[in-house]
C-alpha cells in the first residue's frame, strides 16, 4: 500500500476539460496572463476563483508545491498531525533562539495546493471584534472593521452537521441561530466525536464561571466566533463529511475542469519579480530546480503574492523591494526602499507533534493582572493566553506506560518580534531565508506565560479533574513540569525556556498601514497594494499587523483513565 508521501510524488501533468494543471512551465499555453497569483494557499485560491469568474480575464496560479489531491494525511482529519515535516512541508527551521537557550525550532509551511492550511488542525477561528477593529484603525479603512467583514465570513463558509457526533444539534442550533456561518464553499462543522476530556473542560469552565473565579475569564461560550474570543467552548473545524475542507477543495479544484481562462502550474518556484519600468513589477521568473532554466511569465494587470508570511516577503526581498542597506549588503540591487519588509513580525497559531487533539476549542483568557500600557492584545475581547488540551503525552522522555493528558499554555498576543532576512542573493527561493522568531525577547511574554501556568493550575483544580469517582481523573503531574510547578519562579522560567515551542503561522512581514509617513514600516495599504510599487499586491497573513496565539509550554498530567491516544492504539 502506498504511503501518502508516495502519493504526493505522483502528482501528474493533468489536463481536464478546458483548464489545466501543469507540472512544467514549458507546457503552459501562454507566458502572458491578465493576473498571476503566486501561491495556491488559503487566499491565493480564493482570489484565483474570483478573478477567473470573468471569462474575459486570464489567470495563472503558480504553486511551488505538490498537488494535494489524494494525499490521505491532508484529506483525513484524524491524520492532520502527520503532515508537518513531510513532502508537503517546506521544512524550514529558525536560527538559534537565545530566549530558548539557543534551541532551533521547526517552521512548518505548506508545500502543496491549499498551502499551510494543509498543516493546521482545521480550527476555524475568525478572531475577535477587537482584532478587526484594530485593522480598520491602523489602515484608516472602515472596511476592515468587525461589522464590515461579517458578510464575507458568511460568503466563505457553511456550517454543516457533525459527521459522527449526534450529541450536538445540527446547524444552526435551535437555541443559537447565529452559529450558522452562511452559504460559502468552505465546510465547517462542530466536533465530529466527543471525548471525556471535552466535557470535563466544559464542566470545569462552568463551575469556575459560577464561582466567579478569575474575574470571568474561565467563562463558557457556545460560539467561539461571535466576536468575543474569551472563554471555553466547542471549536469549529474546517471539515465536512469526514474530510478536510480547504481553499483547494473549495475554491480551486472544483473549477479546474470548467474554466478555460484558468491555468495552474505546480512544482514550480517563483524566483523573483522583475521591474518592467518605473517601479512597476509585472513579470516573474520561475524555475523548477536551482540550476534553472528560468522562465519569465508576465501579468498585464497584476501580480498577486500569496506565498505566505515567509514566501511573500522573501520574494519581495529577492526582487529588491525592502530595506535598501540590508539588500545592498548581500548584493541584491535595491529597487524600492521599504524598510518594513520582513523587518519585524509576530507569530500566529499552529501546533507540532504527533498526538490526538481534543474537540474543545482552545480556550482563551484575557488576564486582568496583565492589563495596562504594556498589554499587546487588541482589547477586552481579545485573549492574552490560551489552553490547548491534548490526549496523550506531548514532550520528551515519553513514559513507557500510563495514560496522559497534556495541557499546553499558549501566549496569544506576544510583544516579542522576529525578523526574516536573506542568507544570500543566490539561488532565489531555493535558499532558505534566515528566520528569527525572537522568542521571549520581550520580558512581558515571559510574565504572561507565567500567569498562564498559574491559570492552568487553577483550572485543573476544578471538580471534574479532582473529584474521586472512584479516584481523581488526574493522578499527578509528570515530566519536567512535576518539578517546576512546586519550585521557584526561576524553576518555572527555566521550564518555559527549555520546553516552549511555537504554534507557528508568522504574520506581519509585509504589514498593512494607512501609508502615513509616521508609519515608515508599513509595506501594504488598506487594499493590500505594495507601497511605492505598481502592479503588485500581497494577500496573505504577511499583511496582518496584530497577531493571535503564538507560544506553547507543555504540562503533561498522569491520568487514572485511558486517554484517546491509548484507546486508538
Amino acid at each position: 500500500m502506498l504511503s501518502f508521501r508516495s502519493l504526493s510524488l505522483l502528482a501528474p501533468l493533468i489536463r481536464v476539460g478546458n483548464a489545466a494543471l501543469f507540472t512544467d512551465p514549458k507546457n503552459l499555453p501562454n507566458t502572458e496572463y491578465d493576473f498571476i497569483v503566486i501561491g495556491a494557499g488559503t487566499a491565493g485560491n480564493v482570489v484565483a476563483n474570483r478573478l477567473s469568474k470573468d471569462s474575459t480575464k486570464t489567470v495563472l496560479v503558480v504553486e511551488a508545491g505538490l498537488n494535494d489531491a489524494g494525499i490521505q494525511a491532508i484529506e483525513i482529519p484524524f491524520l492532520a498531525p502527520e503532515t508537518a515535516g513531510t513532502s508537503v512541508d517546506w521544512n524550514y527551521t529558525t536560527i538559534p533562539q537565545p530566549g530558548l537557550n539557543n534551541r532551533i525550532l521547526d517552521v512548518p509551511r505548506g508545500f502543496a495546493l491549499g498551502g499551510s492550511s494543509n498543516l493546521h488542525y482545521m480550527l476555524w477561528t475568525q478572531g475577535s471584534e477587537d482584532l478587526f477593529n484594530s485593522y480598520a484603525e491602523v489602515t484608516g479603512d472602515p472596511g476592515w472593521s468587525w461589522d464590515a467583514i461579517q458578510p464575507f465570513w458568511k460568503r466563505v463558509s457553511t456550517l454543516v452537521p457533525s459527521t459522527d457526533n449526534p450529541s450536538l444539534s445540527p446547524p444552526p442550533p435551535a437555541d443559537n441561530p447565529t452559529l450558522s456561518n452562511g452559504d460559502g464553499p468552505i465546510q465547517v462543522n462542530l466536533p465530529n466525536f466527543p471525548t471525556d476530556i471535552d466535557f470535563r473542560v466544559i464542566n470545569g469552565s462552568k463551575e469556575l464561571e459560577k464561582a466567579g473565579t478569575g474575574d470571568g475569564r474561565f467563562k463558557f461560550t457556545d460560539n467561539m466566533n461571535g466576536g468575543d474570543s474569551i472563554g471555553f467552548g466547542f471549536n469549529q473545524e474546517s471539515a465536512g463529511g469526514g474530510q478536510r475542507s480547504s481553499s483547494s477543495t473549495a475554491y480551486l479544484r472544483p473549477i479546474i475542469d470548467s474554466r478555460p481562462n484558468l491555468d495552474v502550474l505546480i512544482q514550480t518556484r517563483a524566483m523573483k519579480l522583475i521591474e518592467t519600468y518605473n517601479g512597476t513589477f509585472t513579470s516573474v521568473e520561475v524555475a523548477q530546480n536551482v540550476d534553472g532554466p528560468l522562465t519569465v511569465l508576465k501579468a498585464t494587470s497584476e501580480i498577486i503574492l500569496s506565498a505566505g508570511s515567509i514566501g511573500s516577503s522573501q520574494l519581495l526581498l529577492l526582487s529588491g523591494i525592502g530595506p535598501r542597506d540590508e539588500l545592498e549588503a548581500i548584493g541584491v540591487p535595491s529597487k524600492i526602499n521599504l524598510p518594513g519588509v520582513a523587518n519585524t513580525y509576530s507569530l500566529g497559531r499552529g501546533k507540532k507533534g504527533t498526538f490526538f487533539y481534543s474537540s474543545i476549542q482552545s480556550p482563551r483568557l484575557h488576564v486582568p493582572e496583565l492589563e495596562g500600557e504594556k498589554d499587546p492584545s487588541t482589547g477586552a475581547k481579545s485573549a492574552n493566553t490560551e489552553f490547548v488540551f491534548t490526549n496523550g503525552f506531548f514532550g520528551s522522555q515519553v513514559p513507557t506506560e500510563g495514560h496522559f493528558l497534556t495541557l499546553a499554555v499558549a501566549l496569544v498576543s506576544p510583544k516579542s518580534k522576529g525578523s526574516l532576512t536573506l542568507k544570500s542573493s543566490g539561488n532565489g527561493t531555493f535558499t532558505e531565508p534566515s528566520i528569527d522568531y525572537g522568542l521571549l525577547s520581550d520580558e512581558w511574554d515571559l510574565e504572561a506565560l507565567m500567569q498562564g501556568l498559574r491559570d492552568s493550575e487553577t483550572f485543573l483544580n476544578a471538580t471534574p479533574w479532582t473529584q474521586p469517582s472512584p479516584e481523581p481523573y488526574i493522578i499527578e503531574p509528570v515530566g519536567d513540569w512535576a518539578t517546576a510547578r512546586n519550585g521557584t519562579d526561576k524553576d518555572r522560567e527555566d521550564f518555559i525556556r527549555n520546553n516552549m515551542i511555537t504554534v507557528f503561522h508568522p504574520i506581519g512581514t509585509a504589514r498593512m498601514s494607512s501609508g502615513s509617513p509616521s508609519d515608515p514600516l508599513g509595506v501594504t495599504d488598506a487594499r493590500l497594494r505594495v507601497r511605492g510599487v505598481k502592479g503588485l499586491r500581497v494577500i496573505d497573513a504577511s499583511v496582518f499587523n496584530t497577531n493571535s496565539r503564538p507560544y506553547l509550554s507543555v504540562i503533561p498530567k498522569h491520568l487514572s483513565t485511558p486517554s484517546l491516544k491509548e484507546e486508538h492504539k
